[in-house]
């Protein structure tokens, strides 16, 4: 009998406890990050990551701190550029066939072999085309405030100007397993003496944690994709900001901007949590 008194005058108080208990685990559960596919170099997709879902890896490190902002920092550009950096990537609109998004990058040089100040303004549209096929296409405006050895993809030119136009897509297609091809395409430097031709591939593969990409992609004018013997990567002989935004008339600078080319490689390894 007095164990009857006893549970009954708990009750009332321990289920309480024991819903409110239950409804605070409920509330913390974060949904889980799933890999998605920043992109290339240049170019960008729209996707984001989920409100509290984070990625850590050598493309990129940062968080979604919304269902519509994710904010990352790239170890590749810290560790292999010297170069501190930020990405705000803001998916301001999304339907079933098409998603938008704009992306502000900020670079900054600490010191050693590279020396620039630069930001990026991308405005990407993502399309779904099919089932498995996405196409984003980007235009960016870019303006390099500080430019004595910028990394490979500010190329050098003839018109002294510290901004950049450039507009490129790429092509996402889902495989098999897992498995994922990417291909871009577009013009780096619209507004040029010699715009560039910018093409690219990279193969991924995504499990429910990790996203490994491997590629590369190539920056070239006109006159060097159809000369071959001639193509030169121009950047490793300009190595001061006068040289790098020439407004010379010495023929022998102007024939390697003519005839500029450059690899860059693809590479992520990231794990998502």
């Amino acid at each position: 009998m007095k164990k009857n008194i006893f549970l009954s005058t708990l009750l009332p108080i321990l289920l309480p406890i024991s819903l409110l208990a239950n409804d605070s685990i409920s509330t913390a559960v974060v949904e889980r990050q799933v890999p998605v596919s920043f992109g290339h170099n240049l170019t960008a997709t729209s996707h984001v990551m989920n409100e509290g879902g984070c990625t850590f890896g050598f493309q990129v490190a940062g968080c979604g701190v919304s269902e519509k902002l994710s904010l990352v920092t790239s170890p590749w550009l810290i560790g292999d550029y010297n170069s501190y950096n930020f990405f705000a990537r803001y998916q301001y609109e999304k339907n079933e066939d098409r998603v938008e998004a704009v992306q502000l990058a900020v670079f900054k040089s600490f010191g050693g072999e590279y020396d620039m100040f630069a930001a990026w303004l991308t405005w990407i549209r993502g399309y779904l085309i099919r089932p498995g096929y996405n196409l984003f296409l980007n235009v960016q405006f870019a303006n390099y405030f500080e430019e004595e050895r910028p990394f490979s993809l500010r190329r050098p030119r003839i018109w002294g100007t510290s901004t950049e136009l450039s507009i490129s897509t790429l092509h996402e297609v889902e495989l098999v397993n897992g498995f994922y091809i990417q291909g871009e395409v577009g013009v780096l430097g619209v507004v040029r003496k010699y715009p560039l031709l910018h093409t690219g591939a990279s193969m991924q593969w995504r499990s429910q944690r990790w996203l490994i990409q491997a590629g590369f992609s190539m920056t070239g004018t006109i006159h060097a994709l159809f000369s071959p013997n001639r193509r030169f990567d121009s950047a490793v002989l300009l190595s001061n900001g006068d040289d790098h935004k020439v407004e010379s008339s010495s023929e022998f600078i102007t024939d390697f901007i003519k005839y500029d080319f450059s690899v860059h490689p693809e590479i992520a390894v990231q794990y998502f949590f």
